[in-house]
């Protein structure tokens, strides 16, 4: 190693360490590097060439950092020059967990596997190729890291004695550009301004060299880099000039969503502002337009910035499990799972983070295949004021988004209630924060800017979007009234008197004519009845100042209650809907009203099962006037003596899960719904569990997950899942949730995955990424909106 630099701050810092003047010549591992930097760090001035890798910066940061940058400015990086002849200089030294002499070449750019993807002459089939990497002699940049543990004894407390201070603590945490620890900094950037790259040929001397490099172990997230006022010398041909494809496990969001951004085209050579370069391993992300080069894809028009979604407060133990992001311009889907677990010191990964780049001007459908936690972050990592995003996300019951952007509660006019106008959702021409809850579709939606927020950029923090879903009753009626005529207010309050609840609990999120409704939402005349969605909300407590704190204020100190939904909240809902079925009932809510009322439908918020849905096409259909007759007359209730009746509390079902691998399947020659409709009959599965069965098709293997309450499952986990066959497909593999108490065959099971993926695997998530196609597979994933209870 030529130059090695250490902490610029004991602790984390908000300073930049600047190296500047430096030449660094025919190092046999890396020109310049720095391992757990706690500081920004700006290269300036440099020359580097002829070295095995010539820059490569590794920092650690706090799980909540956004401001760590890599900065590059007037710096000179070549290849193989004349200095460097293919008699010597060909083979790399660098120090590795089994060789601590550096006698061998044991740097990541030596020890990698390429996977590619290819496509038959029609298009129509998609086929993963795994093949052993080719040695890399030359590589200019290797894109930066950041991890949350530290890897050098000059920085641990454990460490007493400490010579010299670049000593690493643990042998596996070698080589120098190696991964310790998961994800540090949540977002972070790389910046290349006057970079001038040459002397690099995609074949040097039978190996492999790259003027930038993505980093193989920058796995969790991606790590934007900006390039502008790039210089390619002739020397730097288009065959080694970026390789975004170098990467031990390509299904990981570190190498699905990186991009590089031509910020006035030089990086390109096309001249065009605000392009980007992606990874060929990531076709899915890619948009028409761009173009194959060796390495990675060129796209020109197309613009791309990082998501990121954060379950606030969630258990740390909660399987989220894939999210998956749909591209509604062209249908192109991608998935996030999340930061990987560390490699060398024990540390498990933050399962409840996702994050997808983006294009901006887009709208997305999100789909996450599992029940909603109670608290969510959304960040949107764009600076340009212009840009904006619609989010689309699917939830499987009704809810009442409570907004807060910076910490601050967002006011109703961010809200969009669908009138007698039509339906009113958020578009991208909305103010950041405007909001829908569709409730019917079960959908939220969500339109988000970039650009500067009370002075704080969107890449450093500002603009951040704290939502607390709050539980509700979601009544439907149809009132004997034109639309036109529909007093809201007035019947907020009526009915809010008619229940003793504070009239701020109600909430209309949909007012249509009859017709509009039978319609399908075309808007036609006017009509005598109207249909009116409103929602009773919990009387929640407020958001802890903890929960909205950017900085991610421990939230482990916070109790259940704080963090989950509340038991007792859904019991209060419970009895308030059984109430307001009796006041429709005895007449007592159209007298409220003040016109003639149908309850149409009625569902409470249960987040670990499916919703119940009452109908007026059953025998609860209610009326609106009072019967009349003597039974009517010598009730008690009519009388008002009745108390309320309170159904007896119940605790929270904690929701679980069985996942199945049919791993000799085809699925080209699988229908999905046959499979699902033989599974559930296969394996006995009732009307509440198939509500949250998804299945999953890949090539070579059949994928399932039942999601539901853990006694609900009880029955499944007792019986040998793997005597069952699937139209003539048997489980080879089965998984269930939880922590402790797992069935041997389970156990088993985790190992059975990891031989056929090829690993050890710590989880199966990790197996099906690896196992998906780039997108073939994607598009036959089920969405849960598209399943029926």
């Amino acid at each position: 190693t030529g130059s090695f630099y250490l902490r610029a701050c004991e602790t984390t810092c908000s300073g930049c360490a600047l190296v500047s003047g430096v030449v660094a010549w025919k190092n046999s591992h890396i020109g310049i590097t720095t391992v757990d930097q706690s500081a920004s760090v700006k290269v300036e001035s440099a020359l580097v060439s002829d070295n095995h890798i010539g820059i490569s910066l590794n920092f650690q940061r706090g799980s909540f950092d956004l401001l760590i940058r890599a900065l590059y400015r007037n710096v000179t990086i070549f290849g193989s020059t004349a200095a460097s002849v293919c008699s010597q200089s060909s083979v790399c030294r660098a120090y590795s967990e089994k060789d601590q002499t550096a006698s061998t070449c044991g740097s990541l750019a030596n020890s990698t596997t390429l996977k590619s993807v290819t496509t038959s002459e029609d298009g129509s089939t998609f086929q993963q190729v795994e093949t052993q990497a080719t040695n890399f002699r030359r590589i200019g940049v290797f894109t930066h890291m950041v991890n949350n543990l530290v890897k050098l004894c000059e920085t641990s407390a454990k460490v007493k004695v400490c010579r010299p201070p670049h000593t690493p603590i643990k042998p596996c945490g070698l080589p120098w550009e190696a991964r310790e620890g998961t994800q540090g900094s949540r977002y972070s950037e790389g910046h290349f301004d006057g970079v001038t790259f040459g002397h690099f040929n995609g074949s040097d001397c039978g190996s492999t060299a790259a003027a930038v490099v993505l980093h193989p172990h920058a796995v969790h997230a991606p790590v934007p880099q900006f390039f502008k006022s790039v210089r390619w010398l002739s020397s730097a041909l288009p065959s080694g000039r970026l390789n975004l494809e170098l990467n031990v496990q390509a299904d990981d969001d570190g190498t699905q969503h990186a991009f590089f951004v031509d910020v006035d085209g030089s990086l390109l050579g096309t001249g065009r502002s605000s392009g980007s370069v992606v990874s060929p391993l990531s076709p899915e992300l890619s948009m028409e337009g761009c173009v194959s080069r060796p390495g990675h894809f060129a796209c020109d028009q197309q613009k791309l910035r990082y998501l990121a979604w954060d379950a606030v407060g969630s258990p740390k133990h909660r399987q989220i499990g894939p999210f998956k992001a749909e591209r509604l311009s062209d249908k192109r889907a991608t998935w996030s799972v999340g930061p990987q677990d560390s490699i060398c010191q024990m540390d498990k990964a933050r399962n409840n983070e996702r994050g997808w780049a983006v294009v901006p001007s887009s709208e997305y459908n999100l789909t996450l295949f599992a029940s909603p936690p109670k608290h969510h972050r959304w960040r949107f990592f764009d600076d340009d004021g212009d840009d904006a995003i619609r989010l689309a996300m699917f939830l499987t019951q009704p809810f009442r988004p409570d907004i807060y952007i910076d910490g601050a509660k967002g006011g109703d006019d961010l809200e969009k209630v669908e009138d007698i106008s039509g339906p009113s959702l958020p578009s991208l021409a909305d103010p950041h924060g405007t909001w829908a809850f569709d409730p019917q579709g079960r959908r939220f939606y969500l339109t988000m800017r970039g650009g500067v927020f009370n002075g704080v950029l969107a890449t450093e923090g500002g603009g951040d979007i704290f939502m607390r879903l709050l539980m509700v009753v979601q009544m439907r009626m149809r009132l004997k009234i034109k639309a036109s005529d529909f007093d809201g207010p007035k019947l907020v309050q009526n009915v809010a008197a008619l229940l003793g609840i504070p009239a701020r609990r109600i909430k209309i999120v949909a007012v249509q004519s009859r017709r509009q409704v039978a319609g399908n939402g075309r808007r036609l005349q006017d009509a005598e009845e109207t249909a009116v969605t409103s929602h009773i909300v919990e009387d929640a407590p407020p958001v802890s100042p903890a929960l909205l704190s950017e900085t991610g204020a421990d939230t482990d100190l916070l109790s259940d209650t704080q963090t989950n939904f509340s038991s007792d909240s859904m019991t209060e809902l419970q009895g308030l809907a059984v109430v307001l079925q009796e006041k429709a009932d005895s007449g007592d809510l159209a007298t409220a009203i003040g016109a003639e009322v149908v309850l149409e439908e009625m569902s409470v918020s249960d987040p670990g099962i499916p919703a119940v849905t009452t109908s007026t096409k059953t025998a609860t259909a209610t009326t609106t006037s009072p019967p009349t007759g003597s039974d009517r007359s010598n009730s008690s209730q009519a009388s008002g003596t009745t108390p309320v009746p309170t159904p007896a509390p119940r605790p929270m079902p904690t929701e679980d899960y069985i996942e199945l691998l049919f791993a000799e399947a085809d699925f080209y020659a699988v229908d999905r719904d046959a499979f699902k409709t033989e599974l559930v009959a296969a394996f006995q599965i009732d009307d509440a569990l198939k509500a949250k069965l998804f299945v999953l098709l890949f090539p070579g293997s059949i994928y399932a997950q039942i999601l539901g309450d853990s006694d609900a499952l009880t029955a499944l986990r007792e019986t040998d899942l793997t005597a069952i066959r699937v139209m003539g497909f048997a489980a080879q593999v089965t998984h269930g949730g939880g922590e402790e108490g797992l069935p041997k065959m389970i156990i088993m099971a985790g190992a059975i995955v990891g031989a056929l993926c090829g690993g050890m695997m710590t989880g199966f998530f990790i197996c099906w990424t690896k196992r998906r196609v780039a997108r073939k597979g994607l598009m036959n994933a089920v969405d849960p909106s598209e399943v029926e209870a």
